[in-house]
């Protein structure tokens, strides 16, 4: 209490200046909203490439559902809890994101080649798809039955 009051007086003596606090209107955060929130994908970290020049992650919408069906998984070789990732990329120099994926299909476990050239990301029915992120240009990969995601 005696440090609430010496406070108060050195406001008052104009030693301590006064903040300007300003109201803020606050409204509750509505479910439109809640629902189109993004959250890292899952079992896909966020990493580096190996020269430093780039960060990879993966992010999936609220809105997508991620209900496991086991049938649904053995045909097209997407697990449900992918349902719907985007694989980013983000330029350390500049800060520029880019979404290399755009929403189609499933995406996910973004792998770096070992020069940090090439990405290579797991997609639905088995595919990958080889990022090339100097040009922009990707290309996708045969299906390998026996690699369910990509590996250099």
């Amino acid at each position: 209490m005696k440090t609430l009051r010496f406070a108060l007086i050195l406001v008052g003596l104009g030693l301590v200046p006064r903040a300007s606090v300003t109201a803020q209107q606050t409204a509750p955060l509505s479910i439109e909203d809640l629902l189109n929130t993004r959250e890292f994908g899952t079992f896909s970290p966020v990493q580096f490439s190996p020269d430093g020049k780039w960060v990879v992650y993966t992010t999936r919408e609220n809105r997508t559902s991620t209900t496991a069906d086991v049938k649904e998984e053995a045909r097209t070789g997407v697990p449900f809890y992918v349902k719907g990732d985007d694989v980013s990329v983000v330029t350390i120099d500049s800060r520029e994101a880019r979404n290399l994926t755009g929403g189609k299909g499933a995406n996910w476990a973004p792998e770096w080649s070992p020069d940090g050239r090439y990405l290579a990301t797991a997609g639905p029915n088995r595919c990958a798809r080889l990022w090339d992120l100097s040009s922009g240009q990707s290309t996708e990969l045969r299906p390998r039955p026996d690699l369910p995601q990509p590996a250099w």
